[in-house]
């Protein structure tokens, strides 16, 4: 099985190696990485939006046509930017959201989903966040978002939120910050990646109320928009697994010990094959699924597939990555700990939303 890019996909792999370096030259990276500079961040989703990356599927590109760009954000050290977009953009791509949608799509309104429709798993349990009709048509949602991903500096939250006093009943709500009142608690992590706590207490209008439980084809939407996220989340970890993977050859091929490469050591040799194993397999498992997104495939084995398999194998690369890098690993210049880092967050956040999935009915 030829598991190398075909012409066409050389081609797009590096017109978005191109645009990333552009975008992320080594200071640009300094600023997002470590100062947590918003006004850079905000850039490089200018120049990602400014090359078409971002458009909702069916316009420029399909989503697999774009695969190529996925893995290089992945390995770029900026992942969730793009997939985070695209799948907002699913979400407000219906009537009244235009000035969203556009904003999405040209990278000028960073945004964040949050939340998932309440399953049977979760039917009849309390919930930090509530949403409550109120006289007139409005809505008032009041509750506490943990760790949300870019809620440090995201412009709108599209939130899922349980409705009050109707058991399984949901509503999908679009909070824009720069209208509504957002409490937000700056968390730092380890890879400095902009996440905040969210205390949110607004009444929404009925133009702000993006999808419910009793609207015709509402799951579904939910679910096309949280599939099209995590497809491009899994093509962004195969990417960070291959760059990974390929900085340690070139490591080892380069760091001495005992008078010769460390390449040339029966262990080491075996340990780097694996992780080019794991990284070339995570690849294959995460296209086919962005493949099956791409084509309109509701809940495809693919994806389940690969949410099994891909996180676990980039967390597993990482860990060999540390192991034959020693001490320089948890060097600031390596910058293998911020891959580490990403890799166990995205197993955790994968794996559960796994098991929710399913104890879900079809």
């Amino acid at each position: 099985m030829d598991l190398t890019l075909d012409a066409g996909e050389r081609e797009v792999a590096s017109a978005a190696r191109s645009l990333l370096t552009a975008v992320l030259s080594e200071d640009a990276l300094k600023c997002v990485q470590d100062a947590q500079d918003p006004a850079v961040l905000r850039e490089v989703m200018l120049g990602i939006g400014a090359g078409g990356w971002l458009a909702r599927p069916g316009d420029k590109q399909s989503l697999f046509d774009r695969m190529p760009f996925f893995a290089a954000a992945g390995a770029a050290l900026v992942p969730g930017l793009a997939s985070t977009a695209v799948g907002a953009a699913v979400l407000a791509d219906q009537p009244g959201l235009a000035e969203v949608q556009a904003g999405l799509e040209s990278g000028s309104v960073l945004a964040a989903v949050v939340g998932e429709p309440p399953g049977p798993a979760a039917s009849g349990q309390a919930s930090a966040a509530t949403a409550e009709g109120m006289a007139g048509g409005d809505v008032r949602v009041r509750g506490e978002f943990p760790l949300v991903e870019y809620g440090a500096v995201a412009d709108v939250f599209f939130l899922v939120v349980p409705l009050l006093a109707q058991d399984g009943g949901w509503l999908c709500v679009l909070v824009d910050s720069r209208r509504h009142p957002v409490t937000r608690h700056a968390r730092a992590t380890f890879g400095n990646d902009f996440r905040a706590d969210l205390s949110v207490d607004v009444m929404l209008s009925g133009s702000e109320l993006v999808l419910a439980n009793d609207q015709p084809g509402a799951l579904a939407r939910i679910r096309q928009a949280r599939a099209v996220i995590e497809a491009i989340r899994l093509v962004e970890c195969a990417g960070g697994a291959r760059s990974v993977a390929r900085r340690t050859v070139s490591y080892v091929n380069t760091r001495h010990q005992f008078g010769k490469p460390l390449s040339q050591f029966q262990a080491v040799k075996q340990r780097a094959a694996s992780m080019l194993i794991l990284s070339e397999g995570a690849s294959l498992l995460a296209n086919a699924a962005l493949a099956q997104v791409s084509a309109g495939a509701g809940r495809p084995a693919e994806l389940i597939w690969a949410k099994s398999w891909v996180p676990r194998a980039y967390k597993d690369v990482t860990l060999s990555a540390h192991q034959l890098h020693g001490g320089m690993g948890y060097a600031r210049e390596s910058g293998l700990f911020r891959w580490s880092e990403r890799a166990k967050l995205r197993q955790l956040q994968l794996e559960a939303g796994l098991v929710r999935e399913l104890n879900q009915p079809e």
